[in-house]
C-alpha cells in the first residue's frame, strides 16, 4: 500500500498544530567546508552559520496521568517541548534561541515521529540553558 498521500497528511497536520502556535527559533550550525576529497567537515576556524526554522514550543506532561492521591499544589510534572517539521535538521544538545523572546534552550534527545513509513516530525525536550556561551 502506498502511504505517501497518508504521510503528506499527517505532515499537514502537524503544520497546522505549529502554525497554531509557532516559534522562531535558531541554532548556530557549525560552517561546512570542503574537506578537499569530495566531502565537508567542519570549518576549522571556528566560523558558524545560524540556521532558522519555525515550530512549537509548548509544555505537556511527561508521562501518563495516574489515577490516585496527589498533593494539592503547583503540578510540576509538566515539560517545555519543541516540535519541528519533519524537515528539522537540529541534533541532540545543540542550542537554541527562541528569538521571539531572546530564551535559551538546550535541545534533549532528539525523537522523530514516525508514522506511515516516514518522519512526520521532529520533537526535542528543551531544557532552559540561562547564559551559555557560543
Amino acid at each position: 500500500m502506498d502511504n505517501r498521500l497518508l504521510l503528506a497528511q499527517a505532515r499537514k497536520a502537524i503544520a497546522f498544530q505549529i502554525a497554531q502556535s509557532p516559534a522562531n527559533v535558531s541554532v548556530a550550525m557549525p560552517t561546512q567546508v570542503s574537506d578537499g576529497y569530495g566531502g565537508y567537515m567542519d570549518d576549522p576556524s571556528g566560523a558558524h552559520t545560524d540556521v532558522t526554522e519555525r515550530g512549537r514550543i509548548s509544555h505537556e506532561r511527561s508521562g501518563v496521568n495516574v489515577v490516585g492521591q496527589v498533593p494539592s499544589g503547583l503540578d510540576t510534572s509538566l515539560t517545555l517541548w519543541y516540535l519541528g517539521p519533519s524537515t528539522c535538521i537540529f541534533q541532540t544538545d545543540d542550542i537554541l534561541t527562541h528569538t521571539d523572546t531572546g530564551t535559551v534552550y538546550k535541545l534533549g534527545a532528539r525523537d522523530e515521529l514516525r508514522k506511515f513509513g516516514g518522519i512526520q516530525a521532529v520533537q526535542f525536550p528543551l531544557y532552559p540553558a540561562g547564559s551559555v556561551p557560543s
